[in-house]
């Protein structure tokens, strides 16, 4: 029997993961959310290098339209995509992750003015 090659991601797969955003807030990334980024989003090759890109360098802050228990914290990942990562801010859990082209309606929580300026 052949064995399957293990990649970085699918070693992490098997631990949480905990993060803070820029505000000090911890967050967990359960094994089986990582999998889920992993199986439904394919172009996020490590989703625990991913999310940790978003949280060092957060561009901005929305609040869900369909729950206000779900932040979306965005990074500019290029002239014209973001990366995403998707909270739940009351149990602190990220929910999934994800490459977008643009930024969710919402109520902006916070933004960082800096990156405005360039």
């Amino acid at each position: 029997m052949k064995k399957k090659k293990i990649s970085a991601g699918d070693q992490i797969i098997a631990q949480t993961c905990y993060f803070s955003d820029i505000k000090g807030y911890k967050y967990k990334l359960y094994p089986d959310t990582c999998k889920h980024i992993r199986l439904m989003h394919p172009e996020i090759e490590n989703p625990v290098t991913f999310i940790q890109k978003v949280f060092d360098k957060t561009f901005a802050i929305y609040e869900s339209t369909k729950s206000r228990e779900i932040y979306l914290y965005y990074n500019i990942k290029s002239k014209s995509l973001y990366r995403v990562v998707v909270a739940n801010i009351i149990n602190r859990v990220i929910k999934t992750a994800y490459i977008s082209d643009k930024l969710k309606k919402g109520d902006l929580i916070w933004i960082d003015k800096s990156l405005l300026l360039h």
